[in-house]
């Protein structure tokens, strides 16, 4: 039994807001194809307090983060380390992040957001009320890897967490599910939550109490839609087919759901090195890149002006120091549940390689679930397969988020890095 308590809050900007996620598409939005919402959960049970808000925006920068953090710690009593700030990663929210060329800042929506926030915890707070929790894992077979090669890895599994009233109402309180496909179904240049906003709409309108419904992406960095620019009303068979898939298993008598009681969160920041190392890597980088000429086929000028821009702001990096990206590391186990997020647009890979970690020293559990764009972005982060096949995510893409490119080998230490972490959420009877 846990306190449990649930909100929503609409952020959703004025059309004429530009829209961030794609360096091409037509600028600035034009309308509201359906709103985007900060989502609170908050639970409290014997072991810890936890509160997950959930956006539906491509992703947090630093200083957004910082600031949204702050404000909830300072006016809840809530530990820092167990406030988690998620986004859905939709392609066609407002620019928050700073993504060169892909949408302007849209400063006014980011000076809004933090209030937003923390008015989402209050409200969540406030409603909470005894729950029992529950667990159940769907599937679906839409997101598939847009690489080739023996490589390729998409992670089929919905996990779902419900909490359920104990009022006698047999209604549920809130869902949590996470699906590893990109939400870049739509490329117009109208606002909307893409596929995660109506697997949560649809979710909260088809159970009994119309319970609040959080939706991930999960590890969604290698992962598409079967379609990528398709209309809207495609875009929401997807989002009902992923729903309906969740529905059943929730609903289906023969699927066991498990009553769950133990909550444990962590977290750890992790510094993961750079590619360039000196003046000259990062020269040569951007020469190589600009003389290949494919970027500035398919963006036009805006990948010259990206790419200089990548090289000036890597330079002064440099030239202070700096040689490593900070990335957010966290974990939270229910029972034998096991999520792991990740500051960044993570590839499905991670879960293997922590499935693997854990098995070797010992620890036998479910495989653990993976969520990116958690605790910020610090832009792609793939496998080893990723740069022996010199992929778009581990090379050129860190020009539009303004990152350095990482050594190979990053996602496999930070699989090992989250393995330790969930470890030492084991006792010594699991």
């Amino acid at each position: 039994m846990m306190d449990v308590g649930v909100a929503q809050v609409d952020i959703t900007p004025l059309p004429g807001t530009q829209l961030q996620g794609f360096a091409v598409r037509e600028q600035p939005s034009i309308a509201v194809a359906d709103s985007l919402m900060v989502r609170a959960l908050y639970v409290k049970s014997d072991q810890v307090t936890m509160l997950w808000l959930v956006f539906d925006l491509l992703s947090l920068e630093s200083e957004l983060l910082r600031k949204i953090r702050n404000i909830i710690v300072e006016n809840v009593n809530i530990d820092e380390n167990c406030i988690f700030l998620t986004c859905t990663h939709t392609h066609s929210g407002p620019a928050v992040n700073i993504l060169l060329e892909c949408g302007d800042y849209d400063e006014k929506f980011v000076e809004a957001l933090p209030e937003a926030s923390l008015h989402a915890a209050r409200q969540a707070m406030e409603s909470a009320e005894k729950c029992e929790m529950f667990f159940t894992e769907s599937a679906s077979s839409l997101g598939h890897d847009r690489h080739r090669g023996t490589e390729k890895f998409a992670d089929s599994r919905i996990p779902v967490l419900l909490w359920k009233k104990t009022d006698g109402s047999d209604a549920w309180k809130a869902v949590f599910t996470s699906y590893s496909m990109h939400p870049v179904c739509l490329k117009e240049n109208k606002i909307s939550a893409d596929w995660p906003g109506v697997v949560s709409r649809t979710i909260s309108s088809s159970l009994r109490g119309n319970p609040v419904a959080l939706v991930t992406s999960g590890a969604c960095g290698n992962i598409d839609p079967p379609g990528v620019g398709v209309d809207y009303r495609q875009m929401t068979r997807w989002g009902e087919e992923i729903a309906e898939n969740i529905l059943s298993a929730i609903n289906r008598n023969s699927f066991p759901m498990k009553t769950m009681e133990q909550l444990t969160c962590r977290r750890q920041t992790v510094g993961l090195l750079a590619h360039d190392t000196t003046e000259d890597d990062i020269r040569s980088f951007v020469q190589a890149t600009l003389s290949e000429g494919s970027g500035i086929r398919e963006f036009g000028e805006k990948y010259s002006r990206v790419a200089n821009d990548w090289q000036a702001y890597m330079l002064d990096r440099l030239r202070h120091g700096v040689h490593s990206l900070s990335v957010e590391l966290g974990v939270m186990r229910f029972d034998d549940i096991t999520f792991v997020t990740v500051s960044g647009e993570i590839f499905a890979h991670l879960s293997p390689v922590i499935d693997a970690h854990l098995k070797h020293i010992g620890i036998s559990c479910r495989p653990p679930y993976i969520i990116g764009n958690t605790d910020g972005s610090s832009g792609y982060i793939g496998p080893v397969s990723a740069y022996e096949n010199h992929c778009y995510e581990v090379h050129e893409s860190c020009l539009f988020y303004r990152q350095p490119r990482l050594q190979k080998g990053c996602l496999e230490r930070l699989g090992d890095e989250a393995g330790v972490l969930l470890m030492h959420t084991f006792d010594n009877n699991t």
